[in-house]
């Protein structure tokens, strides 16, 4: 009886090829050289979220000098913003089935190129454009530098630990934004906001070439769901948008844009539930704890973003600092954040995830009461310092807690989606929080010290819902043991 030939080619998945001074892709990390991809990655990470924020303090300042009224300005927020959110899940799918290694490269150079061009910008539209294509870089290198960190920490307490640096990059970030923006701003001017990411970009191409392994796990040659993919982007693109036109000048257009979103959303779903290969696989989001994480990720985001507003706000417009001091003034929580993600790893260690994200919500929810308590005092020392400390030992330790937590367990080839979700998650739960927090204080109170002390209050309440959630799913995980 004849034997068939199977042609292996087809048969087998496919693997990136490894290079050459880093060894097979099967071989696990040497001890030292994960240190050094976990230094990459970060910077790498580093560079998208310090994105989202080191534009805010510099745009006064672009719209004197390209001329651009305070209706374009927002673009240069949520153009960016948007586009991210709006293309992190087909990003990170792309990452699991393309190769973590090479969509990284190509995200990073995307990054690279799109601000040098912002860097150069002459007019709105050429800078606008910039910031859109800086967020589809951003949203190529986010997941998949996620899903890089993954297989290149598969387990025991050396996870924990990157995973809490990792954590910490998210409120550390933004802070590292504001504090940026503004020394670069008034020292060198608006340009080196941009122009700082092409030094730092090529630097972090070079210890990707150098550090980091093609993707140990096969890679499955499998269609890709263009329908559910374009359904996601432009249902988030058009959500994230239609958030940041209610938030700042609630036109009917906003209100247009969400229920666009919305819909194709719905349409994204009915989709993936349909086809072969969807770009979300059903397992991830049937695991409950998934579920949890997603929701505690948008309001941990929502409070971040609602706090670091109305504390702009309050530092420029009511102490009247100016941007170097109020990036200076944003130390104490940045040094507060690197404290609270390494206790929060350590203690993640002892206790778990759960445990940890009931503590952190809880230091966060206080800090931020503590703030709204004290804004009335004209006094940087005795209004945000004692809050901005306290929460910032919440948001730390929060971040490294729902980082490690969604991360547990999960396969190589599906890293990259899951990281993409979290993103998505982070944007969407900043969006949000900035369009609520927004509407009701300047729409309650005409007075600024009033509707910022009011936007402190709803961060608290962000906190306290985020509190609840992680109360209630630690009760219940206890009920099912």
């Amino acid at each position: 009886m004849a034997r068939r030939v199977v042609d292996q080619s087809q048969a087998q998945p496919r693997q990136e090829q490894p290079h050459p001074l880093s060894g097979s892709p099967a071989d696990p990390p040497r001890q030292g050289h994960r240190w050094g991809i976990l230094a990459v990655l970060c910077a790498a990470q580093a560079m998208v979220f310090i994105g989202v924020s080191i534009i805010n303090v510099a745009l006064p300042t672009i719209g004197a000098d390209l001329g651009i009224g305070a209706g374009q300005l927002q673009y240069l927020v949520t153009g960016y913003g948007a586009t991210l959110g709006g293309l992190l899940i087909l990003g990170g799918r792309l990452a699991d089935l393309m190769g973590h290694r090479r969509i990284l490269v190509t995200g990073t150079a995307i990054f690279v190129i799109a601000s040098a061009l912002a860097s150069l910008s002459l007019n709105p539209p050429m800078l606008i454009g910039a910031r859109v294509v800086q967020g589809i870089g951003a949203a190529l290198l986010s997941p998949a530098a996620l899903a890089a960190l993954n297989e290149a920490f598969p387990g025991g307490r050396d996870r924990s630990r990157a995973f809490g640096i990792w954590g910490a990059l998210g409120g550390l970030g933004a802070v590292a934004g504001v504090i940026l923006g503004g020394v670069l701003t008034q020292s060198l001017g608006w340009r080196a906001t941009f122009l700082i990411n092409v030094p730092v970009g090529v630097l972090v191409l070079a210890g990707i070439h150098y550090t980091v392994r093609p993707s140990g796990a096969a890679i499955e040659r499998r269609p890709v769901d263009v329908a559910g993919g374009v359904f996601i982007a432009t249902g988030l693109l058009a959500g994230c948008l239609g958030l940041g036109e209610v938030s700042e000048q609630t036109t009917v257009l906003g209100f247009v844009l969400l229920a666009v979103g919305i819909v194709l959303l719905v349409a994204a779903v009915l989709v993936e539930r349909r086809v072969a290969h969807p770009i979300v696989p059903p397992s991830v989001l049937a695991r409950s704890g998934v579920r949890v994480v997603l929701v505690l990720t948008i309001l941990a985001f929502g409070t971040l973003l609602t706090l670091f507003f109305f504390a702009s706000l309050y530092l420029n417009r009511v102490l009247g600092l100016t941007p170097t001091l109020t990036g200076i003034a944003y130390l104490p929580i940045a040094m507060s954040v690197i404290v609270g993600s390494i206790a929060g790893s350590r203690l993640v260690e002892r206790w778990g995830p759960a445990k940890v994200e009931v503590l952190a919500f809880g230091l966060t929810a206080a800090g931020t009461a503590a703030i709204g308590a004290s804004a009335p005092l004209a006094s940087y020392p005795l209004s945000l310092l004692p809050g901005f400390v306290i929460a910032g030992l919440g948001i730390g330790s929060s971040f490294v807690a729902l980082q490690i937590a969604i991360m547990r367990d999960v396969p190589n080839s599906e890293a990259g989606v899951i990281g993409g979700i979290l993103g998505a998650s982070q944007e969407a739960g900043g969006a949000l929080a900035f369009a609520i927090s927004t509407l009701i204080a300047f729409t309650a109170e005409s007075v600024l010290s009033d509707a910022v002390r009011l936007g402190f209050v709803i961060a608290c309440v962000f906190a306290l819902l985020a509190l609840v959630v992680a109360a209630a799913s630690l009760r219940d995980d206890a009920v099912r043991r």
